[in-house]
């Protein structure tokens, strides 16, 4: 008899947890990016017609020539080659007119009320009442920006809400990062949202590493009776520290895409193939 009650419950609380419970839980890998679906000069993923291998570059290689052009980053090279800012003026639209091949530990912030752009030395080199940098202050160079690791997991629940969780390892020390849902548009081109909703902030510790969690009002995978579906995850650094609320960057405030908002990591979602 308590056999019978115990199987009885068993099965009961096994179909319960089957009916509230995960639809499926997926592991995605994120990948090192210099932009949005690229690394270097080599393009990461393939989508569905019409996005196919539509990209847009947000950081360069520093000129040494002195002038404002970056160069282009290109497989081969150095560890220690600074990583700079860069805008996609083909891709994004923007004219060629914003100053460009800054290394990101000096991108201009604002400094005070009046909005003003300055560049402040380090938290060890100011004076405690003084606006500065945090620690590290070190260069940015193409070695320690392709050490950043992601692992998102997903769950996607019956009731067709979903969680995700990420972690982060090896990004910038106390790096100011958000989290982009980013899709294609009707043009053929990329469009962004906060992934989860506003805020989507995270600021990594002192080694780099970062926990991002949200809860979702759908599955990301999902495309049925999608027009345009979620195509990645950009994980952007903002090299000036600030944030534009829902928006990555500032373009109508002289601050498009690539001048100080820097995709660091790409995660796949609804693509073809990873190149």
């Amino acid at each position: 008899m308590k056999k019978s009650i115990l199987l009885i419950l068993l099965i009961v609380f096994f179909t319960t947890a089957s009916a509230h419970g995960k639809r499926n839980v997926e592991r995605i890998q994120g990948h090192v990016a210099t932009g949005a679906n690229i690394f270097l000069d080599k393009i990461l993923y393939t989508f569905p017609e019409p996005w196919n291998q539509v990209t847009v570059i947000s950081s360069g290689a520093f000129n040494d020539d002195g002038s404002d052009n970056a160069l282009d980053l290109v497989q081969g090279m150095a560890g220690d080659t600074l990583i700079v800012n860069k805008v996609d003026t083909v891709l994004s639209g923007f004219p060629n007119v914003f100053p460009q091949n800054t290394p990101l530990r000096e991108i201009p912030m604002y400094i005070n009320a009046d909005f003003d752009l300055g560049n402040p030395s380090g938290v060890f080199e100011t004076p405690r009442d003084q606006l500065s940098r945090s620690w590290p202050g070190n260069p940015i160079t193409l070695g320690e920006w392709s050490k950043a690791e992601g692992v998102m997991k997903l769950k996607c629940k019956k009731n067709g809400n979903a969680s995700v969780k990420i972690r982060f390892k090896h990004m910038i020390p106390n790096g100011l990062y958000t989290v982009w849902a980013t899709s294609g548009t009707d043009e053929g081109g990329l469009t962004a949202v906060p992934f989860g909703g506003a805020p989507n902030v995270f600021v990594a510790d002192d080694q780099g590493g970062g926990t991002w969690e949200r809860q979702l009002n759908g599955c990301p995978t999902d495309t049925e009776g999608v027009d345009n579906p979620l195509l990645l995850l950009e994980v952007a650094y903002h090299s000036d520290n600030n944030i534009y609320g829902g928006i990555p960057d500032s373009a109508a405030g002289g601050r498009p895409f690539g001048l100080s908002t820097n995709t660091h990591l790409n995660f796949p979602i609804n693509i073809l193939q990873v190149n």
